[in-house]
Formats: structure tokens, sequence, C-alpha cells
């Protein structure tokens, strides 16, 4: 499965299920470690904000830019 595919995938199910920021940020780093660019993050994220808990996808695109602690900034 292609990364972008997988991405919006396992991200769209984990914030229906999974309320807890921290685990989802795991899972961006995860995608990070992976090879997956901060532009493309950014750009899958926002494609989920149409379909996925916009406030949730919100926060975790603030840890992409930075946006947060410096110690949560994914990039």
């Amino acid at each position: 499965m292609p990364i972008k595919e997988e991405f919006i995938d396992i991200l769209s199910s984990e914030i229906v299920f999974c309320s807890n920021l921290m685990k989802l940020r795991e899972l961006l780093i995860s995608f990070k470690v992976r090879g997956m660019s901060k532009n493309e993050m950014l750009l899958y994220l926002n494609e989920l904000r149409l379909v996925s808990n916009e406030e949730v996808v919100l926060e975790l695109m603030d840890f992409v830019e930075g946006h947060c602690n410096p110690q949560l900034s994914i990039y």
C-alpha cells in the first residue's frame, strides 16, 4: 500500500477510535521515520480535515508545524 493511503487509512481510523493526542503524535513520528517529509505530512493531514475530526487534525498539524511546546515538535 502506498504510504499516502496507509497514512490516511491509519490516521483516520485512529482519530475516530483514539482521543489520545500523544498516541496520534507517535503515529506521525513513525511516518517521519519512514521518510515522510514535513510538506507531505501537512498535505495529507489537510486532506484528513475533510473527513475526520477537524479539531484533532489541527492539533496534529500544530505538532508538525512546531506550533507547540518545542519538545513536542515533530520536525
